[in-house]
């Protein structure tokens, strides 16, 4: 009863919301069809492209700094408190996509930051570690206020079936499908070049990646160009503080 009610009082925005559902499907199908046109492609080449310095990896971190001045411009165009903290969530994006969250802790020996081999090194510095841990902090803190200042109203929108709040579902929903392939499959048998599903799969997290910063900035697109009725992301942000 309550969505045809809504329906009916908000006939455009559920045609929006219903196209774009349409396109993050078909964008999640199209990325997943990428990965299979790797997938044919000779063993060596495929898993190259799955690699660090793949062309995956390489259009995801464009697509980032893509993502990252759509959102300063629409910070700067509506005083759009939020967009701040998302730009801080953008640029670690970045800066996971280009290893920086991987340091050494010895000459020969490589480790990511959040674990606790890492902050256990005696060989990293106090300094390094001090710095890191201001980069966690800022992310947290980031995180935090917008999802306080944001998140209700976010969710509201997602039931009115506003565009870009489906966006930002379906970022999430790409978000949590790569960490789930990333973190399930089994990297030494993709090494030994003994397992071609784990190589497709593995080619499927990478694609699917690609989607994020892409909806990220689509989002913050839809979100700018809605009804300028609406009311700025920054009073959102301010009244709940």
């Amino acid at each position: 009863m309550g969505i045809s009610q809504n329906h009916s009082k908000h006939p455009t925005t559920w045609r929006s919301g219903r196209i774009a559902v349409a396109f993050v499907v078909a964008l999640g199908l199209a990325l997943i069809a990428v990965a299979y046109v790797f997938f044919k492609m000779p063993y060596e080449v495929a898993y190259e492209n799955r690699t660090e310095d793949g062309v995956l990896e390489k259009i995801t971190v464009w697509f980032f700094w893509l993502a990252l001045l759509a959102c300063m411009a629409v910070v700067i165009r509506r005083r759009w408190v939020g967009g701040c903290y998302v730009a801080v969530i953008l640029l670690a994006c970045i800066l996971r996509e280009l290893d920086f969250h991987i340091r050494p802790t010895t000459a020969d020996r490589m480790e990511k930051i959040n674990s606790t081999r890492w902050w256990r090194s005696v060989d990293v510095g106090l300094i390094e570690k001090l710095v890191v841990a201001m980069v966690f902090i800022a992310i947290l803190t980031a995180l935090w206020k917008l999802v306080r200042g944001s998140g209700r109203r976010w969710f509201e929108d997602l039931k009115r079936g506003r565009p870009y709040a489906i966006s930002v579902a379906g970022m999430l929903l790409f978000v949590a499908v790569a960490y789930i392939l990333d973190n399930r499959l089994d990297m030494d048998a993709l090494d030994k070049r003994q397992d071609r599903l784990v190589l497709l799969l593995s080619l499927v997290e990478e694609s699917i990646e690609v989607g994020v910063p892409l909806l990220m900035g689509l989002a913050t697109v839809q979100w700018a160009m809605a009804d300028a009725r609406q009311p700025s992301l920054a009073d959102v942000v301010t009244a709940d503080e």
